[in-house]
């Protein structure tokens, strides 16, 4: 129950931040992109998003028991889904439901900055082997809190083009899972010693990284 209450107060700080970030954008008042809008759509990127995040994690770890209509959706008891998988199903959901705005790679930033504390608690929940567990946890509560704000800076500031903030945040979480996963013993490998978490991973912090230079190339063009 604790964790249930930590969950929604993340949610309720999360939510918070995407309407003070959305309020006074120009870019999605001139898009005439509304609040009420937003909001939506980031109700049902949540929703896909967790249906994804579970389903990586079910594939990763074989958690064939996790396919029952009570257990699935129940993360205090069964606890258990891809930082990945929530990520890709969140970026997947934003893009079909937003294809055709033309801010839609300030839209994906902002989400990645509003959305960042909530991968934060993720991580703080996590299990870490017995030798690192006693510091790492503090490590990566640290850096995240500083990209945090390096995120909300660059976004207020226009220090990085649009798009950068979410490609940048895509390969955090990426490297993140590769890394993890490979402390994770459980985990079902597919090919190479690799599980398909880590397949992915791959694939998308090189996508991300491509795309990241490519994206701030633009500026000097």
């Amino acid at each position: 129950m604790i964790e249930l209450a930590f969950l929604i107060s993340i949610l309720i700080v999360c939510f918070f931040l995407l309407y003070i970030l959305c309020r006074q954008d120009f870019v999605l008042l001139r898009q005439n992109i509304s609040l009420s809008q937003i909001l939506d759509t980031a109700g049902i990127a949540i929703l896909f998003a967790f249906t994804m995040g579970r389903l990586l994690f079910i594939i990763n770890n074989l958690e064939v028991s996790l396919l029952h209509a009570v257990r699935f959706f129940h993360l205090i008891k069964f606890p258990g889904i891809s930082s990945l998988g929530f990520s890709l199903g969140g970026v997947f959901a934003l893009w079909f439901l937003m294809r055709n705005k033309k801010g839609i790679l300030r839209i994906f930033d902002i989400f990645s900055i509003s959305f960042l504390p909530l991968y934060l608690f993720s991580l703080i929940l996590r299990s870490y082997p017995s030798q690192i567990a006693i510091f790492l946890p503090a490590i990566v509560t640290i850096f995240l809190l500083a990209l945090f704000i390096f995120f909300l800076k660059s976004h207020l500031m226009y220090i990085l083009r649009d798009g950068s903030i979410s490609l940048m945040l895509l390969l955090i979480v990426s490297v993140d899972t590769l890394l993890y996963e490979y402390l994770n013993m459980d985990r079902f490998i597919i090919l190479f010693d690799l599980s398909s978490g880590q397949l992915l991973s791959i694939i998308f912090a090189a996508s991300s990284i491509v795309f990241l230079f490519v994206n701030q190339r633009k500026l000097k063009v």
